[in-house]
């Protein structure tokens, strides 16, 4: 397993390119959360559903949060967010059940 690092698009007036990151099952995705930190997922095999998990890192009275499951339909584009970084950390750590997912992370 390795962290990959995923640049956050950051909006400007003049507009940015998008550069998706592709998920896989392998690896785990980090990303910087300033707390305003959302993921456009889009499920691009068009043959099924994938899960993406938000991971979180917090507990209360001793008791782990559950992680943040994601479900995205075949050929779906999905918007998530924000991710609170009391909550998810910084940076979030984002997985994938799959090779199905591309991912771009949008910095609000």
């Amino acid at each position: 397993m390795v962290d990959v690092v995923v640049a956050p698009l950051v909006p400007g007036a003049v507009g940015k390119t998008e550069a998706a990151q592709t998920l896989n099952a392998a690896d785990d995705f980090k990303v910087a959360n300033n707390g305003r930190m959302c993921l456009r997922l889009e499920e691009t095999s068009g043959a099924g559903s994938s899960t993406v998990t938000v991971v979180t890192n917090l507990t209360v009275g001793g008791l782990a949060v559950a992680d943040q499951a994601i479900s995205v339909g075949s050929g779906v584009k999905k918007y998530v967010g924000p991710f609170p970084a009391n909550l998810y950390g910084d940076p979030i750590t984002v997985k994938s059940s799959d090779g199905d997912i591309d991912m771009q992370a949008v910095q609000l």
